[in-house]
């Protein structure tokens, strides 16, 4: 089950608008039974109250917002069983405040290396692809030296840049392809040297300079440019990512952090884009803490 990137009729919704949908028990039974492919008989009055909601279509089929707000509904196996996530079951001791930490504790004990940023390695890392396009933009703008460009720079930069405009965005794909490893490493280390005290370490746990290398080579310009795609045509898609990034040898893997909760409505829509969009490995870990 895919979601498509944008919808017919614009943007995904932001969280906020998905809250203010009210469904009874009633509702949400008939939609767990549809997205599941199972048959399901229902009052004229739900199938109604359904549409209104933008649930199901005309004929009484789930929209794609149906089938995203019905998923929401199921529980965390049913979810993972549906998007073809593997889902695995961990027991850790309890150490750190937040279990994001003790899994990433966990797999470093096994040798991997890894970062806590729900995507915000991707983020890095394309920023650090698109320095220098991002300072010769702030140059013109402000008219003003390099010095000055990249001491104001800010991370809605990509924002201020692009405009959403295709002109933009056709720039900063091209790039991917240009871009030489010298330069990201070298910028990224640039970009780490003014972040001290905001992304590195509180924004962006564990990011380093292996880690951002590693995703450049390993995911490859293909993928990256792929997953650049989808970030720029909606801003909705850097957000939903998984927790952690994990390295080890030639593997590389996503794993999303999971304790008595289930997959939230970004995640539904974004996870199953840019899996398929960066040929991403990507596991949910359901995680006891003792």
């Amino acid at each position: 089950m895919i979601f498509s990137l944008r919808k017919d009729e614009g943007k995904w919704p932001f969280p906020h608008a998905w809250s203010c949908m009210e469904t009874s028990s009633v509702m949400n039974s008939v939609l767990r039974k549809m997205v599941c492919g199972k048959k399901t008989v229902s009052s004229k009055s739900t199938i109604q109250a359904l549409q209104d909601r933008g649930l199901l279509d005309e004929l009484g089929n789930l929209t794609e917002t149906g089938r995203v707000y019905a998923l929401s509904k199921c529980s965390l196996r049913i979810q993972c069983e549906l998007l073809g996530l593997p889902l695995s079951q961990i027991t850790l001791l309890r150490e750190g405040q937040r279990p994001e930490f003790d899994v990433l504790a966990d797999y470093c004990k096994r040798g991997w290396q890894g970062c806590f940023t729900e995507g915000g390695i991707i983020f890095v890392l394309l920023y650090c692809i698109w320095y220098d396009l991002f300072c010769t933009h702030v140059m013109q703008e402000k008219d003003c030296d390099r010095e000055t460009a990249e001491a104001s720079f800010q991370h809605n930069v990509f924002g201020n840049f692009l405009g959403r405009s295709p002109e933009s965005i056709n720039k900063l794909l091209a790039e991917i392809d240009s871009v030489d490893q010298d330069t990201v490493r070298h910028n990224f280390l640039k970009v780490q040297s003014k972040n001290t005290d905001t992304w590195f370490p509180y924004g962006f746990y564990g990011i380093t300079e292996t880690l951002v290398m590693a995703c450049f080579q390993m995911l490859g310009r293909k993928s990256i440019k792929a997953i650049a795609k989808v970030y720029l045509l909606d801003d909705y898609f850097s957000k939903g990512w998984p927790d952690l990034l994990l390295v080890k040898g030639n593997q590389l893997k996503h794993i999303e952090v999971k304790t008595l909760d289930k997959l939230h409505i970004s995640q539904l829509i974004v996870l199953p884009v840019i899996i398929k969009a960066g040929e991403l490995d990507v596991t949910i870990v359901k995680v006891k803490r003792v």
